[in-house]
Protein backbone atom coordinates (compact mmCIF):
# COMPACT_ATOMS: atom_id res chain seq x y z
CA UNK A 1 0.00 0.00 0.00
CA UNK A 2 1.23 3.49 -0.27
CA UNK A 3 2.54 5.80 2.16
CA UNK A 4 2.33 3.72 4.60
CA UNK A 5 5.28 0.51 5.43
CA UNK A 6 4.36 -2.74 5.03
CA UNK A 7 2.57 -4.43 7.97
CA UNK A 8 3.97 -7.72 9.31
CA UNK A 9 0.96 -9.15 11.40
CA UNK A 10 2.31 -10.18 14.41
CA UNK A 11 2.83 -14.34 14.70
CA UNK A 12 0.48 -15.21 17.67
CA UNK A 13 0.78 -18.53 17.44
CA UNK A 14 3.60 -21.97 17.77
CA UNK A 15 3.84 -22.32 14.09
CA UNK A 16 6.77 -24.21 13.21
CA UNK A 17 6.99 -22.24 9.43
CA UNK A 18 4.83 -19.22 8.64
CA UNK A 19 5.07 -16.89 5.75
CA UNK A 20 3.44 -13.57 4.72
CA UNK A 21 3.63 -12.19 1.53
CA UNK A 22 2.14 -8.50 0.49
CA UNK A 23 2.18 -6.72 -2.84
CA UNK A 24 2.80 -3.08 -3.19
CA UNK A 25 0.41 -1.04 -4.90
CA UNK A 26 1.07 2.28 -6.28
CA UNK A 27 -1.09 4.99 -6.31
CA UNK A 28 -3.63 5.90 -8.59
CA UNK A 29 -2.20 6.57 -12.25
CA UNK A 30 0.88 5.27 -11.36
CA UNK A 31 3.44 3.40 -13.88
CA UNK A 32 5.50 1.47 -11.22
CA UNK A 33 3.42 -1.65 -11.67
CA UNK A 34 0.13 -3.30 -13.34
CA UNK A 35 -1.51 -2.49 -10.15
CA UNK A 36 -3.82 -0.32 -8.81
CA UNK A 37 -4.17 1.59 -5.12
CA UNK A 38 -5.72 3.82 -2.56
CA UNK A 39 -3.82 5.59 -0.13
CA UNK A 40 -5.36 4.34 2.92
CA UNK A 41 -3.05 5.89 5.83
CA UNK A 42 -5.70 7.92 7.41
CA UNK A 43 -8.13 4.77 8.09
CA UNK A 44 -8.00 3.44 11.57
CA UNK A 45 -5.44 0.05 11.59
CA UNK A 46 -4.18 0.23 8.04
CA UNK A 47 -2.69 -2.33 6.75
CA UNK A 48 -2.87 -4.53 9.99
CA UNK A 49 -6.52 -4.73 10.01
CA UNK A 50 -6.56 -6.31 6.34
CA UNK A 51 -3.50 -8.43 7.51
CA UNK A 52 -5.96 -9.73 10.89
CA UNK A 53 -8.42 -10.18 8.18
CA UNK A 54 -6.36 -12.67 6.39
CA UNK A 55 -4.75 -14.25 9.14
CA UNK A 56 -7.44 -15.09 11.57
CA UNK A 57 -9.93 -16.52 8.82
CA UNK A 58 -7.12 -18.69 7.83
CA UNK A 59 -6.93 -19.83 11.14
CA UNK A 60 -10.35 -20.84 11.72
CA UNK A 61 -10.08 -22.55 7.80
CA UNK A 62 -7.25 -25.34 9.72
CA UNK A 63 -9.74 -25.45 12.72
CA UNK A 64 -11.85 -26.61 10.00
CA UNK A 65 -10.00 -28.64 8.62
CA UNK A 66 -8.78 -30.14 11.68
CA UNK A 67 -12.34 -30.75 12.92
CA UNK A 68 -11.29 -28.74 16.08
CA UNK A 69 -12.93 -26.27 18.20
CA UNK A 70 -11.30 -22.71 16.89
CA UNK A 71 -10.60 -21.43 20.59
CA UNK A 72 -9.43 -24.82 21.47
CA UNK A 73 -7.00 -24.89 18.80
CA UNK A 74 -6.03 -21.46 19.09
CA UNK A 75 -5.04 -22.14 22.57
CA UNK A 76 -3.41 -25.04 21.57
CA UNK A 77 -1.02 -22.61 20.15
CA UNK A 78 -0.34 -19.76 22.00
CA UNK A 79 2.35 -19.32 24.34
CA UNK A 80 1.85 -15.43 25.63
CA UNK A 81 -0.37 -15.48 29.24
CA UNK A 82 -1.78 -12.01 28.03
CA UNK A 83 -3.28 -13.21 24.73
CA UNK A 84 -4.55 -16.75 26.66
CA UNK A 85 -5.79 -14.69 29.14
CA UNK A 86 -7.87 -12.37 26.60
CA UNK A 87 -9.19 -15.16 24.23
CA UNK A 88 -10.42 -17.08 27.23
CA UNK A 89 -12.19 -14.13 28.85
CA UNK A 90 -13.71 -13.58 25.37
CA UNK A 91 -15.15 -17.43 25.42
CA UNK A 92 -16.48 -17.05 28.63
CA UNK A 93 -18.45 -13.89 28.29
CA UNK A 94 -19.84 -15.33 25.02
CA UNK A 95 -20.54 -18.87 26.72
CA UNK A 96 -18.82 -20.55 23.81
CA UNK A 97 -20.21 -24.11 23.04
CA UNK A 98 -16.77 -26.20 22.14
CA UNK A 99 -17.43 -27.63 18.72
CA UNK A 100 -15.88 -27.42 15.17
CA UNK A 101 -17.69 -25.48 12.77
CA UNK A 102 -19.60 -25.00 10.87
CA UNK A 103 -23.03 -25.43 12.68
CA UNK A 104 -24.90 -28.35 12.60
CA UNK A 105 -27.44 -26.56 10.46
CA UNK A 106 -24.53 -24.81 8.12
CA UNK A 107 -26.31 -26.48 4.85
CA UNK A 108 -29.81 -25.94 5.39
CA UNK A 109 -30.69 -24.34 2.14
CA UNK A 110 -33.48 -21.33 3.36
CA UNK A 111 -33.84 -19.57 6.21
CA UNK A 112 -31.91 -16.94 8.42
CA UNK A 113 -28.99 -19.13 9.73
CA UNK A 114 -27.31 -17.82 13.01
CA UNK A 115 -23.35 -18.53 13.85
CA UNK A 116 -20.65 -17.45 16.06
CA UNK A 117 -17.05 -16.65 15.30
CA UNK A 118 -13.99 -15.30 17.10
CA UNK A 119 -10.54 -13.58 16.50
CA UNK A 120 -7.28 -12.07 18.24
CA UNK A 121 -5.24 -10.04 17.66
CA UNK A 122 -2.00 -8.03 19.00
CA UNK A 123 -1.37 -4.17 17.69
CA UNK A 124 1.69 -1.83 20.04
CA UNK A 125 1.55 -4.07 23.24
CA UNK A 126 -2.27 -3.89 23.11
CA UNK A 127 -4.05 -7.45 23.31
CA UNK A 128 -7.69 -8.43 21.61
CA UNK A 129 -9.76 -10.89 21.37
CA UNK A 130 -13.60 -10.29 19.33
CA UNK A 131 -16.21 -12.87 19.18
CA UNK A 132 -19.38 -12.10 16.57
CA UNK A 133 -22.84 -13.20 16.80
CA UNK A 134 -24.30 -13.12 13.61
CA UNK A 135 -27.45 -13.91 11.35
CA UNK A 136 -27.60 -14.69 8.12
CA UNK A 137 -30.33 -14.39 5.72
CA UNK A 138 -29.83 -17.33 3.07
CA UNK A 139 -32.42 -15.57 0.70
CA UNK A 140 -31.19 -11.86 0.73
CA UNK A 141 -27.57 -12.52 1.57
CA UNK A 142 -27.48 -9.34 4.17
CA UNK A 143 -25.37 -10.45 7.33
CA UNK A 144 -26.46 -8.81 10.55
CA UNK A 145 -24.42 -8.65 13.25
CA UNK A 146 -26.81 -8.96 16.03
CA UNK A 147 -23.59 -8.60 19.42
CA UNK A 148 -20.08 -8.10 19.23
CA UNK A 149 -18.09 -9.22 22.27
CA UNK A 150 -14.49 -7.28 22.77
CA UNK A 151 -11.99 -8.43 25.09
CA UNK A 152 -8.97 -5.69 25.73
CA UNK A 153 -5.67 -6.06 27.99
CA UNK A 154 -3.84 -3.03 27.23
CA UNK A 155 -1.79 -2.68 30.78
CA UNK A 156 -3.00 -0.22 33.08
CA UNK A 157 -5.90 1.54 32.15
CA UNK A 158 -6.00 5.35 32.66
CA UNK A 159 -9.33 6.51 31.83
CA UNK A 160 -11.80 3.23 32.11
CA UNK A 161 -14.68 5.14 30.42
CA UNK A 162 -12.71 6.25 27.80
CA UNK A 163 -11.79 3.00 26.86
CA UNK A 164 -14.83 1.54 26.51
CA UNK A 165 -16.11 4.10 24.21
CA UNK A 166 -13.17 4.03 22.19
CA UNK A 167 -13.67 0.36 21.58
CA UNK A 168 -17.52 0.74 21.03
CA UNK A 169 -16.82 3.82 18.63
CA UNK A 170 -14.11 0.99 16.58
CA UNK A 171 -16.85 -1.95 16.48
CA UNK A 172 -19.37 0.72 14.98
CA UNK A 173 -16.69 1.80 12.47
CA UNK A 174 -15.10 -2.06 11.90
CA UNK A 175 -18.67 -3.70 11.15
CA UNK A 176 -20.06 -1.39 8.99
CA UNK A 177 -16.25 -1.47 7.16
CA UNK A 178 -16.51 -4.99 7.26
CA UNK A 179 -20.05 -5.47 6.02
CA UNK A 180 -20.73 -2.43 3.68
CA UNK A 181 -17.90 0.56 2.88
CA UNK A 182 -16.00 0.46 -0.18
CA UNK A 183 -14.42 2.97 -1.86
CA UNK A 184 -14.86 2.25 -5.52
CA UNK A 185 -12.26 3.30 -8.22
CA UNK A 186 -11.32 2.68 -11.73
CA UNK A 187 -7.28 2.81 -13.35
CA UNK A 188 -7.67 6.96 -13.50
CA UNK A 189 -9.70 7.72 -10.47
CA UNK A 190 -12.06 7.51 -7.58
CA UNK A 191 -15.08 7.23 -8.47
CA UNK A 192 -16.89 7.09 -4.97
CA UNK A 193 -17.25 11.01 -5.38
CA UNK A 194 -19.77 11.96 -2.30
CA UNK A 195 -20.97 11.07 1.58
CA UNK A 196 -24.48 11.19 -0.19
CA UNK A 197 -23.48 7.38 -1.91
CA UNK A 198 -21.09 5.96 0.26
CA UNK A 199 -22.33 2.98 2.20
CA UNK A 200 -22.52 3.33 5.80
CA UNK A 201 -24.78 1.04 8.44
CA UNK A 202 -27.27 2.30 10.36
CA UNK A 203 -28.38 2.71 13.99
CA UNK A 204 -30.31 -0.18 12.94
CA UNK A 205 -27.79 -2.36 11.96
CA UNK A 206 -25.03 -1.20 15.33
CA UNK A 207 -25.15 -4.56 17.01
CA UNK A 208 -25.10 -4.60 20.70
CA UNK A 209 -21.72 -4.65 22.10
CA UNK A 210 -20.01 -6.01 25.07
CA UNK A 211 -16.45 -4.37 26.39
CA UNK A 212 -14.18 -5.98 29.01
CA UNK A 213 -11.43 -4.66 30.14
CA UNK A 214 -8.76 -7.05 31.71
CA UNK A 215 -6.77 -4.82 34.36
CA UNK A 216 -3.02 -4.96 34.28
CA UNK A 217 -2.23 -2.15 36.65
CA UNK A 218 1.68 -2.76 37.40
CA UNK A 219 2.14 -3.16 33.40
CA UNK A 220 2.42 0.46 31.31
CA UNK A 221 -0.32 1.61 29.35
CA UNK A 222 -0.39 0.81 25.74
CA UNK A 223 -2.05 2.18 23.12
CA UNK A 224 -5.92 1.63 23.08
CA UNK A 225 -7.18 3.84 19.59
CA UNK A 226 -6.85 1.16 16.73
CA UNK A 227 -6.25 -2.39 18.44
CA UNK A 228 -9.71 -3.39 18.63
CA UNK A 229 -10.77 -2.77 15.22
CA UNK A 230 -8.49 -5.96 14.02
CA UNK A 231 -10.20 -9.00 15.24
CA UNK A 232 -13.52 -7.92 14.15
CA UNK A 233 -13.73 -8.51 10.22
CA UNK A 234 -12.08 -11.98 11.01
CA UNK A 235 -14.74 -12.56 13.71
CA UNK A 236 -17.60 -11.62 11.54
CA UNK A 237 -16.43 -13.94 8.71
CA UNK A 238 -16.14 -16.73 10.64
CA UNK A 239 -19.11 -16.41 12.19
CA UNK A 240 -20.75 -16.54 8.70
CA UNK A 241 -18.94 -19.72 7.73
CA UNK A 242 -20.34 -21.48 10.93
CA UNK A 243 -23.38 -19.98 10.09
CA UNK A 244 -24.09 -21.29 6.43
CA UNK A 245 -20.35 -23.04 5.52
CA UNK A 246 -18.82 -20.41 3.24
CA UNK A 247 -15.97 -18.97 3.40
CA UNK A 248 -15.53 -14.86 2.40
CA UNK A 249 -12.32 -13.79 1.31
CA UNK A 250 -13.02 -10.21 0.38
CA UNK A 251 -13.66 -7.22 2.43
CA UNK A 252 -16.81 -5.65 2.41
CA UNK A 253 -18.78 -9.03 2.86
CA UNK A 254 -22.23 -7.80 0.86
CA UNK A 255 -25.16 -9.16 0.48
CA UNK A 256 -23.95 -10.24 -3.02
CA UNK A 257 -20.60 -11.87 -2.39
CA UNK A 258 -22.42 -13.82 -0.08
CA UNK A 259 -25.29 -14.90 -2.46
CA UNK A 260 -22.66 -16.01 -4.98
CA UNK A 261 -20.44 -17.86 -2.78
CA UNK A 262 -23.66 -19.72 -1.56
CA UNK A 263 -24.71 -20.52 -5.44
CA UNK A 264 -20.87 -21.75 -5.74
CA UNK A 265 -21.23 -23.79 -2.66
CA UNK A 266 -24.69 -25.59 -3.74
Amino acid sequence: MPSIHLWEDPILYDIPASRQLAHYQGDIGSTENDGVGLVSAWVRSPVQLQATFASESFFDELAAVAGADPVELRLKGLQDPRMIAVLQAAARAARWETRPSPGPNAHATSGVARGRGIATSLRGGTYNAGVAEVEVDRETGKIRVERMIMVQDNGMTINPRALKLGIEANVVQTVSRALIEEVTFDRSNVTSLDWEGYPIIRFSDVPDVDVISIEQPNLPATGSGEPSCNPIAPAIANAVFDAVGIRLRALPMTPDRVKTALEEAR
